[in-house]
């Protein structure tokens, strides 16, 4: 993700975070169709039902924030929110998905293949390191 992108992002989901929340990671992503069909058979036809969501990771929570029709940086409602260490976070060459919430599609390459292959190392290695912490009061 381009660098200016990636601070608008972070200006647009700033309000829905809690206090002192880092974020490490963004990505977005849109469902329900891959790009390669999108582009392979009349965008036209797709561009109607094309819905983009943007995956912030924190060190705290894993967010879902969808967006409104042809809007980068506005969403629709509150976003979906979970914390890091209880996220089901799945993720392959070309998606991303959280919970079994629908797969997040993107290029097989590009800045928004690049911002997937970061998000998915952030969750990764957010949830390894919540596993090794104590739990409290033990």
């Amino acid at each position: 993700m381009l660098e200016r992108q990636r601070r608008k992002v972070h200006e647009a989901v700033a309000p829905y975070l809690e206090p002192g929340e880092n974020i490490e990671a963004v990505f977005i992503g849109q469902a329900p169709i891959p790009p390669l069909v999108y582009f392979l058979v009349l965008p036209i036809v797709f561009v109607f039902v094309l819905k983009f969501r943007t995956v912030v990771a924190t060190d705290r929570h894993l967010y879902v924030f969808a967006h409104k029709w042809m809007r980068s940086y506005e969403y629709s409602g509150q976003p979906y929110k979970v914390a890091i260490e209880q996220a089901k976070y799945d993720s392959g060459s070309m998606y991303a998905r959280v919970d079994g919430g629908p797969k997040l599609w993107v290029m097989p390459f590009g800045p928004v293949k690049k911002a997937l292959d970061e998000l998915t190392e952030a969750v990764e290695k957010l949830q390894a390191e919540k596993r090794l912490l104590p739990e409290p009061g033990v």
